[in-house]
């Protein structure tokens, strides 16, 4: 079949089958489709930082208002980091969120590991995080004994969501890595955070 197919006089799909035009704000996705992906990244030196507490990352937040209501979230954010003593060392990212300025929902903790180093070398690690953030209580390994019930959302249209990763070191403070030789042509970022809203 041949033709263009119009709306209120607007080409919609032309001859050649593609398709022209805006879908309403209305529109229901399927599951399992992505509707919406936002991020931070930053230089922002942070300095060094105490071991053993929780550090949210404020200055590479991400703020997003749900497309459609109860959906799943990706959300992925890396840190990198130096190490300022030279024994054992470890580095773990978390996760939490506040809807409409309320109060920290905590998605995940920090989790510390430790790697082992000896002598005066420079040492850089990456701290990483990748979750997915929903509301069924039962989507968990059926292997594990630890059930979510904290940190599962269900979002809606009307709301303010803000994701912020956290990070704590073990035994030892760390420091800001802010890369070599960088500049506007080679740029580089410590902190990136991005957030991926799925239709369930």
């Amino acid at each position: 079949m041949t033709g263009i197919f119009k709306i209120n006089n607007n080409e919609v799909f032309g001859s050649d089958g593609t398709f022209s035009g805006t879908i309403g704000s209305n529109a229901t996705f399927p599951a399992g489709h992505v509707i919406q992906v936002k991020g931070n990244r930053s230089n922002y030196n942070w300095g060094a930082i105490s071991n053993q507490n929780i550090h949210p990352w404020t200055w590479c937040s991400v703020t997003m208002t749900p497309k459609q209501s109860g959906s799943i979230f990706r959300v992925s954010g890396t840190v990198r980091c130096e190490n300022t003593g030279n024994g054992t060392f470890g580095v773990g990212v978390g996760l939490r969120y506040t809807i409409n300025g309320g109060s920290d929902q905590v998605v995940k903790e920090p989790a510390l590991h430790e790697q082992y180093s000896t002598g005066s070398e420079d040492m850089y690690y990456i701290g990483f995080i990748d979750v997915l953030v929903h509301n069924d209580a039962s989507m968990t390994d059926s292997t594990s004994p630890v059930t979510p019930t904290s940190g599962l959302i269900n979002a809606s249209t009307s709301d303010t969501i803000v994701w912020t990763p956290n990070m704590s070191f073990n035994n030892s403070n760390a420091t800001t890595f802010m890369g070599n030789y960088v500049s506007d042509s080679n740029p580089f970022f410590n902190t990136e955070c991005i957030v991926m809203e799925i239709a369930t």
